[in-house]
């Protein structure tokens, strides 16, 4: 409902120094709005067109992919340390070890700032 809210109502709203932003994320909900309801915005680097998508529809909405993905991947992995618990820890730990060195790695490779800033050009 709030994806349908963001891409159409801003139009008859549009006035005030930042709207420029809020227009964008309108244009993205009205064309990506699906990536939203399949819980895959997150993993969504380049629309359709090929473009890379620096901004998503609803750009809080990301919290909500990340939660329902974790939600799908721990029962597996609580499903292993209860029935093989070594196999199962490790896995937990590879899981981990993953999840800490990727971020690094990326921002590593792409020679980005480690902080969560907003660059405006």
């Amino acid at each position: 409902m709030i994806i349908g809210i963001v891409a159409t109502l801003p139009p008859f709203f549009s006035t005030g120094p930042m709207w420029g932003m809020v227009d964008m994320s309108a244009k993205y909900c009205r064309r990506n709005w699906w990536h939203n309801l399949l819980y895959i915005n997150n993993l969504i680097t380049y629309d359709p067109e090929g473009e890379p998508t620096d901004s998503m529809c609803f750009g809080e909405s990301w919290y909500l992919a990340v939660d329902m993905q974790l939600f799908l991947v721990t029962p597996t992995i609580v499903f292993l340390v209860w029935k093989w618990r070594r196999v199962g820890l490790a896995i937990l730990t590879l899981v981990t070890i993953g999840s800490v060195v990727t971020p690094g790695v990326i921002t590593s490779e792409k020679n980005l700032i480690p902080t969560n800033l907003i660059n405006r050009e």
